[in-house]
């Protein structure tokens, strides 16, 4: 029984440090918006069309259309990558519906 308490005292501790660490981490404003990490990350590879699509995504969402289609135009023209063909295949496929939407839009 001793036992049993002090590993439900021991559970409880670490539920109540991860919450309060959590609401510290979310009342904590980042300096960094997700356009700058995104574009960041551009730094290591410049036909990434996982990072150009969401960066494209990031400046739809700030109402930034043009530079948005840049993007997808970037997405759709950047070469296979042999190591993330899959990926890169799913991402051209996701710009070209999203640069369509986009030019319904107009």
């Amino acid at each position: 029984m001793r036992r049993w308490l002090g590993w439900t005292r021991s559970f409880y501790f670490r539920i109540a440090v991860t919450f309060v660490g959590f609401m510290v981490a979310a009342a904590t404003p980042t300096t960094t918006s997700g356009a700058t990490t995104t574009t960041a990350s551009l730094a290591y590879n410049q036909d990434s069309t996982v990072s150009r699509y969401f960066l494209a995504e990031l400046l739809v969402d700030e109402h930034r259309v043009e530079e948005a289609r840049a993007e997808l135009k970037r997405v759709i023209d950047a070469p296979f990558d042999p190591e993330w063909a899959p990926e890169d295949r799913d991402y051209k496929v996701k710009a070209t519906a999203l640069l369509k939407d986009l030019a319904s839009k107009r």
